[in-house]
Order: C-alpha cells, then structure tokens, then sequence
C-alpha cells in the first residue's frame, strides 16, 4: 500500500482508501509488544510501528488533501459553468432595434459590465486549468477517470472560449450601433433644423409671391442662390444620411427607416421650390437682361433717327431760304 505513489481516482474509492489506511493506523495503535522480547527487540519493534504508523497517516492526509483538491476543483469548474450558462441567455436574447437609443445603452451597459467580469474571472479560468492539468497529471495514465476529467476541462474551455468571443463581439456590435444610432439622430436632426430654417427664410424671400419691380428680381435672385448653395452643402448630409444601412448585421431596423424616409420627403417637399423658385428668378433675370439691352438698342436707333430728322429737317430749311 505504501509503495506505490498516491492516484488520484474517483472519490467513492478514496474514501474506500482512507478508511483502509484508517484501520491500519488503528492497528498499530493496538500492536502488543511480546514480553519474551528483549528490551532492544521491543524498542526496535515499538520504533518500526511508530514509522509505520507515520507513513500511513501521511498517506491518509495525502489522500485526503487530493479528494479535498479535486472536491475544491470540481466546485469551481460547476460554477464558472453555472455562470457561462446565465450569461448565455443574454448574449443570444433579442437584438434592440437601430435607432432604439434607451435599449441599445442599456444592452451596452450590460455588455461593459460583462466584460469587466470576463476580465476579472480570466485569473480563475487559468487557475482552473492549472489545477485541473495537476490533477490529470496525479491519475492512473490510460485511466477512464482520467479520460474524463481531461474531457471536463476541454468542454469548460470551450465553453470559456465561445462565451468571450460571443461577448466581445456582441459588445463590438452594441457600440456600433448605439455610435451609429446616435450619428443618425443627429444628422435628423441637424436636417430638420435647417428645413425649419430655410421655410421661415423662403417665407422672408418671397419665393411664392410675384416680382413688382425691377429691384426686386435681382434682390429675391441672389437670395434665392444663396438659399441654394447652402441647400447643396446640406445635401451633404442628407446624403450620408441616406447611406445609413438600417438593418446592420441583421439588426432590426425598427422605425428608423421610416423616420429617415419622412426626413428625405420633407427634404423635398422644402427645397424643391428653392431650385424651381432660384431656375425662375435666373431665367426672369436673363429675359429682363435681354429685354433692357433691346429697349435700350432700340432708344439709341430713335435718337440716332431723332437726331437724322432734325438734320433733315435743318438742311430743308436752309435750302428754302437759300432759294
């Protein structure tokens, strides 16, 4: 018994060990020393049972401290299990829509804390698997129970890894999203701002009233260009806007898209008269330009020609009195 080292093996048996040891260590207490010994015999036998009884008390706490390691181990192993199987129902629940500000920092907040937890029970993990390997190592080589208990600590670590990969990932997507969601709302709202803006201003033009004087056209003409060039640098944003892939990595897009698409007919219901507005102005301008330079052709053609019968006029005198 005491020859061989100590294997680790299933707890039932090492129980069945301890107690035997246990016996053996009871009888040696109850070793009855013959008198027809002489007193060298006797001390020499007392001496050797005493060692022996040594030796098997350190093999019953040997053994003991082993069950009680893998006691412990085991232990750790079901609750870190326990815990990647809780965190499991929140990686694979319900995705928050695009755009659902609240959810998304709530589900990112979650995933931060989750994080924080892989970060601190990553020490534990490597604990559990440094003990584990020693204890595979203290088996019977070849044996089922060492089969098994390496197989314990294969799945645990794969269980280990796919929970960090899902959760880094998960938490990769939450703050594109939630990034993404908040540039969205911005850009709406940066867009209907303006809109807002440029009715109040295309108001103010007069865009949709007529044009009474010749001042007036130029003056709702430059206006209405100026509206325009900052109608295009807006566009801008409206067209970033409109790239926004709603349904990201099959995210759902919830109303989002359909808040976007009111942005975009809003954005036309606004500015088309701007350009229709600006083209007409541009195109009145240029008919008023030409119908100027005709009118003012045409009063040099009747002041030459006034000045041409005046001439006339001049020399037919001057030829009556002549005659």
């Amino acid at each position: 018994m005491l020859s061989h080292p100590v294997i680790l093996e299933d707890v039932p048996h090492m129980e069945d060990c301890c107690s035997a040891l246990l016996h053996h260590i009871k009888r040696c207490s109850d070793v009855f020393v013959a008198a027809s010994l002489s007193e060298e015999e006797a001390g020499g036998l007392v001496a050797q049972v005493a060692r022996l009884r040594e030796q098997l008390e350190a093999r019953e706490q040997e053994l003991r401290g082993l069950a009680a390691t893998l006691g412990q181990w085991r232990e750790e192993l079901g609750g870190l299990t326990l815990w990647m199987r809780e965190v499991e129902v929140f990686l694979h629940a319900e995705e928050a829509a695009l755009g659902d500000m609240s959810t998304l920092e709530a589900q990112l907040k979650e995933s931060n804390a989750l994080q924080d937890d892989i970060e601190t029970l990553q020490p534990n993990v490597e604990n559990i698997n440094e003990t584990g390997e020693s204890l595979v190592a203290r088996c019977q080589a070849g044996s089922c129970f060492q089969a098994d208990l390496r197989e314990e600590l294969r799945a645990v670590n794969r269980s280990w890894q796919t929970t960090v990969a899902t959760a880094g990932q998960q938490n990769r997507q939450l703050v594109t999203a939630l990034d993404t969601s908040r540039e969205v709302t911005e850009m709406m709202r940066e867009i209907n701002m303006f809109l807002d803006q440029l009715e109040g201003e295309l108001e103010g033009a007069g865009a949709h009233q007529p044009v009474t004087a010749a001042p007036e056209l130029s003056q709702r003409t430059y206006r209405l260009l100026q509206l325009r060039d900052r109608t295009e640098r807006k566009g801008e944003v409206l067209q970033r806007l409109s790239l926004v892939e709603v349904e990201q990595g099959g995210r759902p897009a919830g109303d989002l898209g359909a808040r976007i698409s009111a942005v975009q007919e809003r954005w036309s219901e606004v500015t088309g008269p701007v350009h229709t507005s600006y083209t007409a102005m541009r195109e009145a301008t240029t008919d008023y330009g030409e119908f100027k330079t005709l009118v003012a052709q045409e009063s040099d053609w009747l002041d030459r020609l006034d000045k041409k019968l005046r001439r006339s006029s001049k020399a037919a005198a001057d030829a009556e009195e002549i005659s």
